[in-house]
């Protein structure tokens, strides 16, 4: 009788056991998938932040020459400011290039030399984010994804609003330098991206960055190109206001409409694979703790 009731319960440890396994199992589906739903999650808040960010970022585009013609307009060609300086610099340039070539183009003069320096404006600010791009990846991988985005995100506001107020070209400049410098939306959004996907979604998640890109170079520039032509009494001489400055508050709701948005529904994803990973294995644990006591118990009760 005693050997029958000890198999017996040996048999019902092993179902037990069984039953866990399958238990484990079912467990580590559903973390799987909540893990992988709560990545599709995380990428559609970054491909609608991003969307209103690349929107934001475009709409000065077409805007550069004639926001530069207009500071010609009020502070004149005297060399002795930063505006004067430079278009006689860009216009020494031009000159020497036009000793390579017979570009119609540049034989436009002044305004050549406009279109010239809000190119070189354009590249200004792409030289800056090269520059700052891996102090901002580093300090992401230090201090976390979200937390960095929103100190970028704090630095976009802050230029946009000095664009409203910048009625001299140096504040507009100024203005420039900090967008160059504050820009690291896109490469914290692919960064996020990548923490929040696996190998076969990862391809899915980074064609939204795509999306966002050519949704936003098509629709920012004619959002531009719209208020180019809307140029109104903020844009005359005097004004303490930008010459489109319109178009400068536009682009600004833009940007505290994605800050709030990013604030109030993007998690830190910097431990996001570990973490869900530490709460499968703590629970994983605990139930093969559960399992070896009630074994222990069974052998006791076999010595017995």
């Amino acid at each position: 009788m005693a050997s029958t009731a000890s198999t017996q319960r040996r048999s019902a440890a092993v179902a037990v056991h069984d039953s866990d396994n399958n238990s484990d199992d079912d467990t580590q589906t559903q973390a799987v998938a909540r893990q992988a739903a709560e990545g599709r999650r995380i990428t559609r808040i970054v491909f609608i932040a991003l969307l209103l960010d690349i929107l934001s970022f475009t709409i000065i585009l077409p805007l550069l020459p004639r926001s530069l013609e207009a500071y010609k307009a009020r502070e004149g060609s005297d060399p002795s400011t930063l505006l004067g300086w430079t278009l006689s610099s860009v216009e020494q340039l031009r000159h020497r290039i036009l000793g390579w070539t017979t570009s119609r183009f540049l034989q436009q003069g002044a305004r050549a030399d406009l279109v010239l320096l809000g190119g070189m404006l354009g590249s200004l600010y792409s030289l800056l984010q090269c520059v700052v791009a891996p102090v901002i990846g580093r300090v992401s991988d230090r201090l976390g994804r979200r937390r960095t985005l929103m100190v970028c995100m704090a630095g976009n506001v802050i230029w946009t609003v000095l664009w409203v107020f910048s009625s001299s070209f140096e504040s507009f400049l100024l203005a420039r330098v900090i967008a160059g410098l504050s820009e690291g939306n896109v490469q914290i959004s692919n960064t996020v991206i990548a923490d929040v996907t696996d190998a076969s979604t990862r391809s899915k998640g980074m064609a939204l960055v795509g999306i966002a890109f050519a949704v936003g170079f098509t629709l920012g520039p004619s959002i531009g190109a719209y208020f180019s032509t809307k140029m109104s009494a903020e844009g005359t001489g005097g004004s303490t206001y930008a010459p489109f400055a319109a178009a400068a508050v536009f682009s600004l709701a833009l940007l505290l409409a994605e800050s709030l948005y990013l604030y109030f529904k993007l998690p830190e994803t910097l431990h996001f694979k570990k973490s869900t990973a530490d709460d499968d294995t703590d629970t994983v644990s605990e139930k093969e703790a559960v399992v070896t006591k009630q074994t222990v118990e069974n052998n006791s009760d076999v010595r017995r």
